[in-house]
């Protein structure tokens, strides 16, 4: 019965006015292009994981990261679940404070960097709203600004402990590739937003 009203809720979400993906096929479920800078400082701050991951179709025009669309929901679901063994808000918001504590102590840009995915991931999987998008992520942006002085730093240290998790090298040279293409891209987008920004300032803007 749970099953059959998700498939009644989506069916009802393609007749409205958003449609269909034109990519993926699915029902747009909410129109997530970025609107403010605190949004698109949100993104700098894991775009070297979406700038890796062609595979999820990542766009930086939108919040999040991807089109929010039921099949994006679906997969951002399944991040989520695995390997990060998050189901709710609660154990979300518990994995984000032990990112950003680690991510402090340990000036740790793998720690630091994955808290703000995550949150993105959560708001894709309509397990938070784009207002808590906002609220959840402010704690962890400010870590990043008072840890590293730019995002080279940030994606340097990320990248030191992303290569101990996956050790594979040719995954570790994907990754590294991606993060050259970003820093030599004038329009990327941690060449346009700076790290430094005030954001308490463009979260007031944006909320």
């Amino acid at each position: 019965q749970k099953k059959q009203e998700e498939m009644n809720q989506e069916e009802k979400r393609a007749d409205t006015h958003l449609g269909i993906s034109r990519w993926d096929k699915s029902p747009v479920l909410e129109d997530n292009h970025i609107r403010y800078e605190y949004e698109r400082w949100l993104l700098a701050s894991y775009s070297l994981y979406i700038a890796a991951d062609p595979q999820h179709h990542g766009d930086f025009a939108y919040v999040g990261g991807y089109e929010r669309t039921a099949y994006q929901r679906d997969n951002a679901r399944e991040l989520l679940e695995e390997p990060w063994d998050i189901h709710n808000k609660e154990e979300l918001l518990d994995t984000v404070q032990h990112l950003i504590q680690t991510g402090r102590s340990r000036r740790s840009g793998w720690q630091l960097g994955r808290a703000p995915m995550i949150l993105g991931f959560a708001y894709i999987a309509e397990m938070i709203t784009r207002e808590e998008l906002f609220a959840y992520s402010l704690d962890v942006a400010l870590a990043i600004q008072q840890t590293f002085s730019s995002w080279q730093e940030l994606f340097e240290s990320y990248m030191e402990g992303y290569a101990a998790w996956a050790k594979r090298k040719k995954h570790i040279a994907h990754r590294r590739n991606a993060l050259h293409q970003l820093l030599r891209d004038p329009a990327s987008l941690i060449n346009t937003v700076p790290l430094q920004s005030d954001l308490h300032a463009l979260y007031q803007e944006a909320t």
